[in-house]
C-alpha cells in the first residue's frame, strides 16, 4: 500500500477542497495521512479515508510549529508527498523536510516566488491552470485523470452525538407549521468579504413577507455581537445560534431549506449537503473557489479589479476603490435567486 502525505495548512473552505483529491487517493488503495491547520481538522474528522492527521496549531510560534510538524513527517518515508493549492510558506517549507520518493506542488513564478517559499519546490514543478476550480487542481497534483471532479465532490461525516444536538435544537426552536428554515451567515472569515448587516435585515425580512419564513442566524463565537445584531432586527422569526461548535453548525445546516451567506466555510459546506445557496461574493476568484453544489448561485459584480488579492493584509485601507465589489451588491440581486429556490415546490 502506498504511503501519501497531503499538506493544507489553510481555512475550512480550503481543506474542505482538498477531500476529492483525499478520496480518489484512497480509493486508489493509499493510506493517506494529511497536515492541516488544527482550525480545520474538524472537517476530517470521522473521514474514512484519512488515516492520520497532523496538525499545524496556529496559536504555536512558526518556530515550533516547524519543529512539531518536522518531527512528526521525518518518521515515516511517504511514496508520495503533495503540498496542496493554494500552497504557501507553511506547505512549501514542510513539502521540502517531508521525505518522500516524489513531491509535487504548483509553482507561481509570478506571485512572490521567494517570498512565499516556491524555490523550495522540486525543479520541473507545474504551474496551475489559470481560472481552474481548486477542486480540480488538486485532484490534478495527484493525479487523478480528467473529469474526476464530476464524481468526487467534498463530503463531510458528522459525529452522531453532534447531529442529534442539533436535532434537539431544531425540534426546540421550530415546529412543523413554520414556513421554510433559511439559514444566515452574516460572518466570515474577513470582515471585508462581508456583506452589510443591515442588508442581511432587509433580506430577511422580505423572505419573511412573501413566504412566511424562519430564520437561523448562524456565526462563530467572535461573531456574536453580528449575529445578535441581525437576529434582533428581524425579529421573532429569527434564531440566533453563535455559540455552537462547527459539527453542530454543520448539522443544523443541512436541516435548512435553504442558506444565504459570504463566501466563508459555511457556504461550502451548505454545498456539501447541495442545499439551495446563495453566497455574496466580494473579490476572491469565484472560478478557483465557488460552491460545488449545483443547487448554488454566487452574487457578485464583475467589475474590471475582480479578482484582486493585492491588498491582502491591509483590507479596509488597501482598496483602491473602497471594496465596491461586496459593497454595491442590493438587495435586490440577492433576493432574485432566494425567491427562485423559494417559489419552486418544497420537497
Amino acid at each position: 500500500m502506498k504511503r501519501v502525505l497531503l499538506i493544507s495548512m489553510q481555512g475550512i473552505g480550503n481543506t474542505l477542497l482538498i477531500i476529492p483529491a483525499m478520496s480518489w487517493l484512497s480509493e486508489q488503495g493509499c493510506q493517506v495521512d494529511v497536515i492541516v491547520s488544527d482550525v480545520s481538522q474538524e472537517v476530517l474528522m470521522r473521514n474514512p479515508d484519512v488515516s492520520r492527521i497532523i496538525l499545524w496549531r496556529e496559536r504555536r510560534s512558526v518556530v515550533r510549529n516547524v519543529l512539531s510538524v518536522y518531527s512528526e513527517i521525518r518518521k515515516t518515508g511517504y511514496d508520495a508527498v503533495f503540498a496542496m493549492y493554494p500552497n504557501a510558506r507553511r506547505e512549501n517549507l514542510s513539502l521540502f523536510l517531508a521525505r518522500g520518493r516524489t513531491k509535487r506542488g504548483y509553482v507561481e513564478r509570478q506571485n512572490g516566488f521567494f517570498r512565499l517559499f516556491y524555490f523550495l519546490l522540486p525543479q520541473g514543478s507545474p504551474s496551475r491552470v489559470d481560472g481552474a476550480h481548486d477542486v480540480v487542481s488538486n485532484l490534478g497534483l495527484v493525479g487523478a485523470p480528467e473529469g474526476a471532479e464530476r464524481l468526487l465532490r467534498p463530503k463531510l461525516f458528522i459525529d452522531p452525538r453532534m447531529d442529534a444536538k442539533a436535532a434537539e435544537i431544531f425540534e426546540r426552536r421550530f415546529s412543523a407549521q413554520d414556513g421554510p428554515i433559511v439559514a444566515i451567515h452574516p460572518g466570515g472569515g474577513g470582515v471585508t468579504k462581508r456583506w452589510d448587516r443591515e442588508r442581511f435585515v432587509s433580506l430577511c425580512l422580505l423572505i419573511e413577507r412573501d413566504f412566511g419564513a424562519r430564520f437561523v442566524i448562524l456565526g462563530s463565537a467572535a461573531e456574536k455581537d453580528l449575529v445578535e445584531f441581525v437576529a434582533n432586527s428581524v425579529g421573532t422569526a429569527a434564531v440566533p445560534l453563535w455559540n455552537e461548535n462547527l459539527a453542530v453548525s454543520s448539522a443544523i445546516l443541512k436541516r435548512c431549506a435553504m442558506f444565504v451567506g459570504n463566501d466563508s466555510s459555511l457556504m461550502h459546506i451548505a454545498a456539501v449537503f447541495n442545499i439551495p445557496s446563495i453566497a455574496v461574493w466580494a473579490y476572491t476568484d469565484h472560478r478557483r473557489v465557488a460552491p460545488l453544489s449545483e443547487n448554488s448561485r454566487i452574487v457578485r459584480l464583475d467589475y474590471d479589479c475582480s479578482p484582486c488579492y493585492k491588498f491582502t493584509g491591509e483590507y479596509l485601507q488597501g482598496c483602491s476603490f473602497q471594496l465596491k465589489c461586496i459593497k454595491d451588491i442590493s438587495v435586490e440581486q440577492v433576493y432574485a435567486p432566494v425567491r427562485e429556490f423559494l417559489s419552486q415546490p418544497r420537497a
